[in-house]
């Protein structure tokens, strides 16, 4: 008896690729619409989303670190991959 392969998503080859360019680009689409109709000065608007954008990645990343060295213990320790 056979069994169905089970295809998985891939976001970095052909349809994955351009279905995850497609919906990156509609979303920029909708914020850039958006907020002008949301009236919020500029200068304000640009330090929120600034900051955002630079803090978040590296919040995520720092808590991605410290969780894998909280369960890293003596020989046991699992590698960490720094990419």
């Amino acid at each position: 008896m056979m069994h169905p392969t089970k295809t998985e998503f891939d976001a970095t080859r052909g349809a994955g690729l351009l279905i995850t360019s497609l919906s990156i680009s509609l979303d920029s689409l909708g914020v850039g619409i958006a907020l002008p109709a949301a009236a919020i000065p500029l200068l304000p608007l640009l330090i929120t989303v600034s900051m955002s954008t630079t803090l978040l990645p590296f919040s995520g990343w720092h808590s991605a670190l410290t969780s894998v060295s909280v369960m890293s213990v003596g020989r046991n320790a699992l590698p960490v991959c720094y990419s």
